[in-house]
């Protein structure tokens, strides 16, 4: 019974790790970038980073951005050692990054918060803003492919005190489903 057990518990893991290809695969095909499929062996919570392993003969350096297969903005890669990286997420206190309303185009920073929380900042006083937006990533300053997913307003913060604009964004994705993420290598 032991063997049948660890039998099926193997031929689970190969039909997910199946699917995930197959995903990437599609991805591929659809894709506007290059990517490489980095399995998660670790995730920190407390500090708003994890860890990746990496394929065999892949060249990733500091700063590539990483994502969900959904397009989901996950984080940028900030240490590579041998065949592991550790990936500093866009909840980071030390992440911020340019992005945009798509529904409007109104600019603003989305600056990290801790544990996956995410403030839309620096947005024009004379914006609209609306609960519900859909906040993605702009070209602006290069580091990340336009148009990645990044979260949708869930509270909007207004002061006669502050010069701009601030919202509490509530971010795409989770990462406690995801057993692998992307490393975007060109875009």
């Amino acid at each position: 019974n032991l063997e049948l057990r660890a039998e099926l518990a193997k031929l689970q893991g190969a039909k997910e790790e199946n699917k995930t290809l197959r995903i990437a695969l599609t991805l591929v095909k659809t894709s506007d970038f290059t990517f490489i499929v980095a399995p998660i062996l670790g995730k920190d919570a407390g500090s708003d980073m994890l860890t990746i392993r990496l394929p065999e003969n892949q060249r990733i350096t500091v700063g590539m951005p990483v994502v969900t297969p959904d397009k989901v903005l996950v984080g940028r890669v900030s240490e590579v050692s041998g065949s592991f990286a550790q990936v500093l997420l866009i909840s980071h206190p030390g992440s911020s990054f340019d992005a945009k309303i798509s529904e409007t185009k109104t600019v603003g920073l989305v600056r990290g918060q801790r544990r996956y929380r995410l403030l839309f900042d620096l947005v024009p006083k004379d914006a609209k803003l609306s609960l519900g937006d859909t906040v993605v990533t702009s070209s602006l300053e290069g580091a990340f492919p336009a148009n990645l997913l990044v979260g949708t307003i869930e509270e909007i913060k207004v002061s006669d005190a502050q010069p701009f604009l601030q919202a509490l964004l509530s971010p795409f994705g989770n990462l406690q489903k995801e057993e692998f993420l992307l490393v975007i290598t060109e875009f």
